[in-house]
């Protein structure tokens, strides 16, 4: 970690003190004890990161014994390219379960300094203090990222996306672009509907939103426009494959409301949003932002969650001004255009869950941005 913070993080800011970013690591480390802490004595093992190790071993074990079921399929995606991805780390490099969980940890602890190296390039006349202390300190992004799964992983990616896509904005480096491009392929061959959404922010802000556009810029905005055809396909596809009927409004319509039915199960469920109905578009932000409200908590960790999100919630308020220059000047800066697009899709997209554990897992997926706006 010496090593990343001299070469990842002081050049950057020179303010951030070493003992500052080492204590945000061992908080880090901290979170993904009391991950698999609870694990073990709360959930008996019932749980995303025993499944994804018990799996991961199956693949491992089948690859040590040259069964290589992974050539006989040309194209992975979900928790499929997952587990089969980790399961020939875990081929080459034999681990335990503790030693994963940090593994995880340690990935999710670099997209924290890539999101910080975003900030710091797309706000370089404002104090990154607050900033500093939500991504490296916030209660949930401490809590989800820190286990062996996918939570991790994609934040790593949308870090890596959103570091590399403001280097290229405001430096013009196209390195900025390879690191996009490589947390875009991760994230699409895990989540496919992440980097669609990601991939159409990024090309629909830049397209109506950079002013000055050079022949190479050009060669960008036309193979932003493929990537895009390629994602929202690869997405279909792969939504198609878990359970929509086809890609006509009412096969959308219907699996919205299928994922509404299977997230409503358990005691964190909630009547969940219709958001075709004239207020559906507010409730959801408020839902998708600020829910559950403290009366809607019922356990010690659901009533941290609704902490946290009323100091979001309090936050909208006292940074109101700052917020609202930011939204209107996204028509002179495809980086604040490409967060408000992400954000709104979104907000669709998390909308459609009924259950406020999930919706708390999910929304480590928009709170870097969110927060992006705010301080």
């Amino acid at each position: 970690m010496l090593v990343v913070y001299n070469m990842a993080v002081k050049p950057a800011d020179p303010k951030f003190l070493m003992s500052l970013f080492f204590l945000a690591f061992i908080v880090r480390l901290i979170a993904s004890l009391v991950r698999y802490w609870m694990l073990d004595e709360l959930y008996n093992w019932q749980g995303d990161a025993t499944n994804y190790w018990w799996l991961c071993q199956l693949v491992a074990n089948d690859f040590s014994e040259f069964g290589f079921s992974i050539l006989d399929k040309a194209y992975l995606q979900g928790t499929e390219a997952f587990v089969y991805s980790i399961g020939i780390l875990f081929y080459l490099f034999s681990a335990s379960l503790p030693a994963n969980f940090f593994l995880f940890t340690g990935i999710s602890f670099i997209g924290s300094i890539l999101f910080y190296r975003a900030y710091l390039l797309a706000y370089p006349d404002y104090d990154p203090t607050f900033f500093r202390i939500v991504i490296f300190f916030l209660p949930s992004i401490l809590f989800w990222t820190s286990s062996l799964g996918k939570d991790a992983l994609i934040f790593f990616c949308l870090g890596s996306l959103a570091y590399g896509f403001v280097k290229y904005l405001r430096k013009g480096s196209w390195s900025g672009l390879v690191m996009a491009g490589i947390g875009l392929l991760i994230a699409g061959t895990i989540r496919p509907h992440i980097a669609s959404f990601t991939t159409i922010a990024g090309g629909i802000a830049y397209f109506l939103f950079q002013r000055k556009r050079s022949p190479q810029q050009i060669l960008v905005v036309t193979a932003i426009t493929g990537i895009s055809f390629y994602a929202i396909q690869a997405n279909s596809d792969f939504l198609i494959n878990t359970g929509l009927p086809d890609m006509s409004v009412e096969g959308v319509q219907y699996f919205y409301e299928s994922l509404q039915r299977r997230t409503l199960a358990g005691g964190s469920s909630f009547t969940p949003i219709d958001i075709q109905a004239p207020y559906g578009i507010p409730l959801a932000i408020v839902t998708v932002f600020f829910r559950p409200f403290v009366w809607e908590a019922h356990n010690a960790q659901s009533y941290g969650i609704a902490v946290e999100a009323m100091m979001t919630m309090l936050m909208f308020w006292f940074q109101r001004h700052l917020l609202w220059t930011r939204i209107k000047s996204m028509t002179s800066d495809p980086w604040i255009g490409f967060v408000l697009i992400y954000l709104l899709l979104m907000i669709i997209a998390f909308s459609s869950i009924a259950n406020f554990g999930i919706l708390a897992r999910q929304r480590t997926m928009i709170l870097p941005f969110l927060w992006m706006l705010l301080v």
